[in-house]
């Protein structure tokens, strides 16, 4: 499969190269899903994403930034596809799933099962149960539909489902939508000729007649209409019970038009299943005649399960809730007071987490309370795992306040922690010296500004940004002319002209002509 825009399989997603794109999992006409690699946490994320052609859409990254909003709040639970985090890196809005991984055979998703082959009635049974206890949790927490119900949403992870892709559940909050899958031509009441101008979003195969006329009404008897289909297809080796033919010269309008009417006037051809009635009442045309709660349909699956095999399907344990996890996701969505009180409960029963002080520390800062930022991160950085993370933070902090003496001496203390010699340890040490030349400039200080800028240009700078080193060498430059160092001063600038003029002389023009201007003077 070709992935789409400019991101490919080995690019990384971040600057200090954590992140390396493994694949693509798919693409639809608004975003894609890629496989990621941390190599921090050496696992494997499904990292959803805007196109890039989308993504400066300020309307359709806040429906993004919605999808997230709707997975921080609900939560953790066994049948739902879990959430890590919601993330910005390098310009790109991110949402970092749980990756369910495909088993000996290939196979994640209903979507495949249904592929391979027929499903054996009581594991049937068993998906349907649990995907009912998934939409129960989901329901408990707020979501008034799903809206997407389909095979490919299904995802089956070691036998267990997991319901995935809440995107549109709640975000339809607008009558006038970007996918509009409806006009007044077929968009006309169910019970009347009246015409209903409404928003449709979905697939039309598994949608219900009222999600054609007007997604933004559709509640959870919608989803049981459209699980009714997937039901159908389970005991029908993947047949659907309304598919139109595809016509060759008919257009989009007209084809989901026929869709629609067969979903609002055809009944569902009957097939010999042991719960057909319980199909046929799902697919009931109006939402009144169907199951009218995931929970009593699934009464009724279980009831089938347990006259089949005399089983029963426990209720699934809760999750215990991470607290820094779900912190950390409202920061990114910029809900930072809600995230502190997250941080805050972790705080009671654990008050030595690093990383919550670290979490808490940054949303303090959003939020202008510097002093009680400054506080967190001293606290974080009392764990050694947190050290470098909590004064680095600090440092930047305490320069905005001017705090010069103060930054300088978290720069010093994490120069002198030992580190494993990495990219990302070379990359981190480059960029504090950097840091703490620049204080020292700025203070006057120029001998031992210039030995830091000196002292960062001397690492290996393969995992070095370009940028900084440029800016490296400029200041440096810039430094020794200050120091009266004239003579290093040439040295720096035409070693600053040397880097530049190749790759960044439009960006750094006004620099370029700078130092000619410098190096002829002196």
């Amino acid at each position: 499969m070709k992935i789409p825009c400019e991101l490919k399989k080995g690019d990384f997603i971040d600057t200090l190269k954590l992140y390396e794109i493994r694949g693509l999992i798919g693409s639809g006409g608004f975003g894609a899903v890629y496989l990621v690699y941390s190599l921090k946490t050496e696992r494997h994320y499904a990292y959803k994403t805007l196109l890039p052609n989308l993504a400066q859409d300020h309307k359709i990254l806040e429906r993004f930034r919605k999808e997230a909003n709707i997975w921080v709040d609900m939560g953790l639970h066994p049948n739902l596809v879990q959430v890590f985090g919601a993330t910005m890196q390098m310009d790109r809005f991110y949402i970092c799933m749980e990756y369910i991984e495909p088993d000996t055979k290939g196979l994640n998703s209903l979507d495949g099962y249904l592929r391979k082959g027929p499903i054996e009635f009581t594991q049937c049974l068993k998906w349907a149960i649990q995907f009912c206890y998934g939409m129960e949790y989901a329901y408990s927490k707020g979501i008034q539909c799903h809206r997407d119900i389909k095979p490919s949403n299904i995802m089956i992870d070691r036998m267990n489902v997991k319901v995935s892709d809440f995107g549109i559940a709640r975000i339809l909050d607008e009558k006038k939508d970007l996918r509009p899958f409806a006009d007044e031509n077929l968009s006309h009441n169910l019970n009347s000729a009246q015409t209903v101008v409404g928003t449709v979003f979905g697939t039309p195969l598994y949608m219900s007649p009222e999600q054609f006329v007007d997604a933004t009404s559709c509640d959870q008897r919608s989803d049981i209409y459209s699980f009714g289909i997937v039901l159908y297809q389970m005991r029908s080796q993947g047949s659907l019970p309304f598919a139109p033919a595809a016509q060759a010269d008919a257009n989009r309008k007209e084809y989901w038009a026929s869709i629609f009417k067969l979903h609002r006037d055809s009944p569902p051809p009957r097939i010999n299943s042991r719960i057909w009635t319980v199909i046929n009442r799902c697919l009931a045309k109006s939402p009144h005649d169907r199951y009218q709660t995931f929970q009593e349909l699934r009464s009724d699956l279980e009831q089938c399960l347990k006259k089949e095999t005399d089983e029963c399907i426990p209720k699934p344990q809760s999750i215990k809730e991470d607290l820094n996890l779900k912190g950390r996701n409202l920061q990114a969505l910029g809900r930072h007071v809600e995230a502190i009180e997250c941080f805050n409960r972790e705080l009671q029963f654990n008050p030595n987490n690093s990383a919550a002080w670290y979490n808490k520390g940054k949303s303090y800062q959003s939020l202008g309370e510097f002093e009680q930022a400054v506080n967190c991160f001293y606290q974080a950085a009392e764990n050694i795992q947190y050290l470098s993370w909590g004064l680095e933070a600090n440092a930047k902090l305490l320069t905005e306040m001017k705090r010069y003496e103060e930054a300088i001496a978290c720069y010093e203390k994490m120069l002198c922690t030992k580190r494993p010699n990495t990219h990302v340890s070379e990359s981190l040490t480059f960029s504090w010296l950097f840091s703490k030349g620049n204080i020292l400039n700025v203070l006057g200080r120029y001998p031992k500004a210039i030995n830091s800028y000196a002292a960062a240009l001397s690492i290996d700078l393969e995992y070095v940004e370009a940028e900084n080193v440029l800016l490296c060498w400029l200041n440096k430059a810039h430094t020794e002319l200050k120091a009266g160092l004239h003579e290093d001063a040439t040295t720096s600038f035409k070693k600053f002209l040397s880097l530049a003029e190749p790759n960044f002389t439009e960006k750094f023009l006004k620099n370029i002509v700078e130092a000619k201007r410098h190096i002829q003077l002196l």
